[in-house]
């Protein structure tokens, strides 16, 4: 039983070194709409990553892409950030350039509403939807304009 223990520690090192396998094949969603609901929702719950889960574009999905990690989610807060809400409606499909796929989504903050398009593309390799790429002109104050602040005293 000794000597096992040394073999199991070897092995167990092994199988840590060894590379994995991309995950790509578990990202993304089965459909353009799922994938917006889904990065809404993780919008929503300030969850990064579920938004990285299905942002990304035919080739990959956008954390295998930009490999500097706090990048990403750099860029995953900012979008979290101007894409708050209270309620989301997505709307009908329809085709876009570059084989994409634009759904014009209302989102409601606190009374107000806005409409954004999000552009979702189909991954090559796993036939999975990612959104791809937001608009953000359409909200760029929109949740900063709704939230009520302290004036400064005088």
């Amino acid at each position: 039983m000794r000597r096992m223990l040394p073999l199991a520690m070897v092995l167990l090192l092994v199988l840590v070194g060894c590379p994995r396998p991309s995950t790509s094949a578990l990202l993304g969603a089965a459909t353009s709409e799922m994938a917006i609901m889904d990065f809404l929702g993780a919008t929503r719950a300030q969850d990064v990553q579920g938004v990285s889960d299905v942002w990304g574009n035919a080739e990959a999905p956008t954390r295998e892409l930009i490999k500097d990690r706090e990048e990403v989610e750099r860029r995953i807060l900012i979008m979290m950030r101007v894409l708050c809400h209270d309620e989301s409606a997505i709307g009908a499909a329809q085709a876009a350039d570059g084989g994409r796929t634009e759904h014009k989504v209302d989102l409601t903050f606190q009374g107000r509403k806005v409409t954004v398009p999000f552009f979702t593309v189909r991954n090559r390799n796993t036939g999975r939807w990612f959104v791809e790429d937001i608009d953000l002109r359409a909200v760029r104050d929109f949740c900063s304009g709704a939230r009520t602040t302290t004036p400064p005293r005088s």
